[in-house]
């Protein structure tokens, strides 16, 4: 046909494959755009489960401070609904004081640029609360600043938790202070970790020279120390708790005898992380134990020495009724029948002082003549002082009376002359 008869044909053809073209181009952008919608979609969902998700307070202001987003962590924090709070300002929605609070830190984050942590005290809801906040600054595309981003944690909890251990560890460290009882913590390697004043006081050391010290550079005696022996040994067993007495040396070189308590501290999973150690300075005591012992041994050689001397003046008794009964009539002998007898008498007063050590005799307290008395003792000197000691007796011609026991007043004279020849 001829070319002017086609021609409606071909255009008509080609208009035809154009619209199929524009089609398939149609539906294949329509399907993308469907697809870009779906993930926006999916992102935004998985957005808002991250932020409807968490206990933090999430928010977005503009520059003007007004809330553009915010979740329901905020909204439950203020009492009210989203709905109530978007489009609102902290100067609508905050007391004052922490109105005022929140702006100017909102105003720093912003005039910085960069992201600022912060701790606030807010009022919301009919609570005061306290937050620790992160804001940074929000920015478009082309990095410009357009608001600000905000995430707030209510950290009220663990604040008071904080606040009541440090009360709790103040209270502990200053019973340890002012406890009577030394009282010293150990680390696993003997090293001293707290040491406080009553362990100064016992030991002489502040706690600034005792503190990362071993025990035989500060308190162990020496002998210890050669021996090996400790008075404490924390690897003996994992549950050790002892209690002992040992000899210590202080920081001028005194011994001195020291009560030890040790327990074992440790951690949650048990494992022995030191010892903590009560000690007493028991010196003092020790010594007064020592003095009760030997005061006991003496009771029993006083009751030992007074069980003799009754015995002993038993036999003085018939000794002198013997010599009383050869003195009467008068012999040649009779002076040295005399001295025995005087010798006779003063052993029956030495055997009634033993019995007055043992308590087994009251002192017999008369009236004494000095003069008498010393006369008396002056006999028997000669041969206990030797022939080469000279003993002068000045009398007294008014005479010397005294109320005194006359066995113990003879014993006396003559300890001091014994005393004066040595």
């Amino acid at each position: 046909p001829p070319r002017s008869t086609l021609f409606p044909y071909t255009t008509l053809f080609r208009s035809q494959r154009e619209n199929a073209h524009l089609e398939k181009l149609v539906g294949e952008r329509t399907a993308s755009l469907r697809a870009s919608e779906a993930s926006v979609q999916a992102s935004y969902e998985l957005l808002h489960s991250v932020i409807e998700g968490t206990t933090d307070a999430i928010f977005v202001k503009d520059l003007a401070g007004r809330y553009q987003t915010i979740n329901s962590a905020s909204a439950a924090f203020l009492g009210r609904t989203a709905a109530e709070i978007i489009g609102h300002t902290d100067v609508e929605l905050f007391p004052a004081a922490s109105a005022r609070a929140v702006t100017a830190f909102d105003e720093q984050v912003l005039a910085s640029g960069k992201a600022q942590t912060h701790e606030e005290f807010l009022t919301g809801g009919g609570q005061t609360r306290t937050c620790l906040t992160v804001k940074a600054p929000r920015r478009d595309a082309n990095g410009k600043i357009i608001g600000l981003i905000g995430v707030s944690r209510d950290i009220t909890a663990r604040k008071r938790a904080a606040e009541a251990l440090s009360k709790s560890e103040a209270r502990l460290q200053m019973e340890f202070e002012l406890m009577p009882t030394g009282c010293i913590v150990w680390g696993p390697d003997r090293r001293v970790e707290k040491w406080n004043p009553a362990a100064e006081r016992i030991f002489g050391y502040p706690a600034a020279e005792a503190v990362g010290r071993r025990a035989e550079e500060l308190i162990e005696a020496l002998e210890a120390r050669n021996s090996q022996a400790s008075f404490w040994s924390p690897d003996a067993t994992d549950n050790f708790r002892s209690h002992r007495a040992s000899q210590n040396v202080t920081k001028s070189g005194k011994l001195i005898w020291c009560e030890w308590t040790h327990a074992p501290l440790r951690d949650n999973d048990g494992a022995v992380l030191g010892v903590m150690s009560m000690v007493e300075d028991v010196t003092g005591r020790k010594a007064l134990e020592d003095q009760l012992r030997q005061a006991q041994k003496m009771e029993v050689i006083g009751q030992l020495a007074g069980g003799v001397a009754h015995d002993f003046n038993n036999i003085l008794t018939a000794m002198t009724l013997i010599v009383a009964e050869l003195c009467d009539p008068p012999t040649p002998v009779g002076s040295q029948l005399e001295d025995l007898k005087s010798l006779t008498n003063r052993a029956a007063r030495l055997t009634q002082q033993l019995l007055v050590f043992a308590r087994k005799q009251v002192m017999q307290f008369t009236t004494v003549n000095l003069n008498t008395a010393a006369g008396e003792v002056m006999k028997m000197l000669g041969r206990l002082l030797g022939e080469h000691v000279a003993v002068r007796l000045e009398w007294n011609a008014a005479g010397l009376w005294v109320e005194a026991d006359a066995g113990m007043l003879d014993q006396m004279v003559m300890n001091l002359c014994l005393n004066a020849r040595d």
